[in-house]
């Protein structure tokens, strides 16, 4: 029997290894990002790591940590995404990439969900800068959904 839970940890274990392992497919891009967390519940300020791997062909993996700067959340540990992304759109100062991968929340009864997200970079006049916007739902949940608009600002790329 299929056991959509039991996938998507595994599927979220991968990615993780991926971005992460010293088998030369480590980080290629490392940006910091500080905006707010839009839901259907909710509205809270939100700051965000990202980490890309390397693109295989039209595909690049990433992950997410964010952390949500509110007194719902009772611990310090962050929301985490991991995903495979492709870019659709890509001009000289906007890149849009729709991805789909696993959500996991801090807390621990709650089990990772699939996602699905749209995301949308727009270069800003500033070097290494760029206003960017996540809009999210989860088709497992409920299509529970969110958007976080960011500045976010590039800390390390590896071409």
């Amino acid at each position: 029997m299929f056991d959509a839970t039991r996938s998507l940890r595994r599927g979220f274990a991968a990615v993780a290894w991926w971005l992460t392992s010293s088998s030369g497919l480590a980080a290629q891009t490392v940006a910091l990002g500080a905006g707010a967390l839009i839901t259907n519940d909710f509205t809270d300020p939100v700051l965000e790591l990202y980490v890309a791997g390397p693109r295989v062909r039209v595909v690049q993996p990433y992950a997410i940590g964010s952390w949500q700067l509110s007194d719902r959340q009772d611990d310090a540990r962050p929301t985490v995404i991991a995903a495979l992304e492709s870019p659709w759109v890509v001009g000289p100062r906007v890149v849009v990439s729709p991805a789909i991968g696993v959500i996991g929340f801090p807390s621990e009864d709650y089990d990772p969900h699939g996602m699905i997200n749209t995301t949308t970079i727009v270069a800003l006049p500033i070097p290494r800068a760029a206003l960017t916007t996540i809009l999210a739902t989860q088709p497992f949940d409920d299509w529970e959904w969110s958007i976080v608009v960011k500045v976010a600002v590039l800390v390390y790329q590896r071409r």
